[in-house]
């Protein structure tokens, strides 16, 4: 989880004139196993770059039918999903993919 906290951070800051114009910075996440659960494993992230920005970062759980449209709408600024929404979202809405998370097996 270091690593994405790190890379969006970085995203975060590259984009940060345009994200930050509301003085919050919306993340939408898929929340696959339930809103409470996803509010929980991601709350850290949160915390994070809410510090490390000075902006607030609020969590917007959603479920994978609602993230691209929320997205498209403007309200979320960054989106963390699967690989198929990244494309979707591209597709749809001209958004550009931060990063990619890669899980070590072993």
């Amino acid at each position: 989880m270091n690593a994405i906290i790190k890379i969006l951070a970085v995203g975060i800051a590259l984009f940060g004139s345009v994200i930050t114009a509301s003085a919050e910075i919306r993340l939408g996440i898929l929340a696959t196993s339930g809103e409470v659960q996803s509010q929980k494993r991601w709350a850290p992230l949160a915390a994070y770059l809410s510090e490390a920005m000075g902006e607030q970062v609020t969590l917007l759980p959603m479920a994978v039918t609602q993230g691209n449209a929320e997205f498209a709408l403007g309200n979320i600024d960054i989106m963390l999903g699967n690989p198929g929404q990244a494309v979707k979202a591209k597709n749809e809405s001209g958004a550009e993919m931060l990063a990619s998370l890669v899980k070590k097996h072993g």
